[in-house]
């Protein structure tokens, strides 16, 4: 420690020493910039997946592959997003758990967001029915 700034205050938890750290801006911004590292195929998979509510059935379908794979990938987006974001806000396991369990909600409808910003739905130009032919009114990619 190279100041007696940096040492903790005795009469605050870890976890509000870490709030007082971090802003709920912090978190969204490091988790952003976590999604953006992702493959796009995985990216599209979570927005049909959390955005669109298809199954993972629908996703494996729409994306040309088994359900088990989408479910892999979904898996290791999870993974990618929560290393990512650990990594960029520079924490401990221990106080990104602490962390976490905070801003869960929060991540929940910020990641919606932040999917649902990337993959815009085209559902407000287009018909119904053209929806409807294209699988979700986002982005097509079909096939490996």
């Amino acid at each position: 420690l190279e100041t007696i700034g940096e040492l903790p205050d005795p009469g605050k938890t870890p976890e509000e020493a870490l709030r007082k750290r971090l802003s709920l801006h912090d978190f969204k911004q490091a988790v952003h910039g976590a999604l953006d590292t992702l493959p796009y195929r995985r990216l599209l998979m979570l927005w049909l997946y959390l955005c669109k509510r298809m199954s993972m059935t629908e996703v494996g379908r729409y994306c040309g592959v088994h359900q088990s794979s989408v479910s892999r990938e979904l898996e290791n987006a999870r993974q990618d997003i929560y290393a990512g974001t650990q990594h960029l806000l520079q924490l401990s396991s221990s106080e990104f758990s602490s962390l976490l369990e905070e801003v869960r909600s929060q991540m929940d409808v910020g990641l919606s967001r932040f999917l649902r910003d990337r993959f815009p739905s085209s559902s407000s130009s287009s018909s119904s029915s053209d929806e409807s032919s294209s699988g979700s009114g986002g982005p097509a990619v079909h096939g490996t």
